[in-house]
């Protein structure tokens, strides 16, 4: 997030400790960025609601792309 609107590089540098290095997912993380991008728009947003998007974004296709955060009640 930038100023309260959805930033595609934030995205990334958040993510990337996720990553644990590997430039495989790395790649990846940068087109769901894109997607992410599409889906949540340069609507302005209040508070936590921009970073509450780009998790339910993340949540929702990441999976399509290799991505995947386990339920910590399912670890």
């Amino acid at each position: 997030m930038d100023n309260g609107r959805f930033n595609k590089y934030g995205m990334v540098i958040a993510f990337s400790p996720a990553m644990r290095g590997d430039l495989t997912k790395m790649s990846t993380l940068k087109e769901l960025s894109e997607v992410c991008e599409k889906e949540i728009g340069e609507k302005h947003y209040e508070n936590c609601e921009g970073a509450k998007m780009v998790v339910e974004c993340v949540a929702r296709n990441g999976k399509a792309y290799g991505i995947e955060f386990p339920h910590p009640k399912n670890m």
